[in-house]
């Protein structure tokens, strides 16, 4: 929020705004239109499944793992659009807790600061 009172970020605007023009572009596959916000991740409702979450929970701290793969990476990996981490709604019109839509927010105040 302190981003948003410096005037940095807007929680209406589309994530992508803020990714690196080398990252991929993030969108829900059945609704490409919708733009995914930032007010969407921080309230878990961007429309972002939790089935595939569990690799994330293997890797421990101290785990050589954790190392070798960055957060962008896994962010970018799993919310790939043909990937089936989504949930067929509409983002912003549903809520399940999700742990990578915390960590692309992570992700976004990461590459804004």
């Amino acid at each position: 929020m302190q981003l948003v009172e410096e005037n940095l970020t807007d929680l209406d605007t589309d994530i992508n705004y803020y990714l690196l023009s080398t990252d991929p572009r993030i969108f829900h596959p059945l609704y490409p239109s919708h733009r995914i916000t930032l007010r969407q991740l921080l309230s878990h409702s961007a429309s972002i499944d939790t089935n595939g979450e569990m690799p994330f929970a293997s890797i421990q701290p101290g785990d050589a793992a954790l190392g070798k793969t960055s957060l962008a990476d896994r962010c970018f990996t799993y919310l790939n659009p043909n990937a089936s981490n989504w949930l067929p709604q509409v983002p912003g019109t549903v809520s399940l807790y999700s742990n990578i839509g915390a960590s692309l927010a992570a992700l976004i105040v990461e590459r804004i600061t």
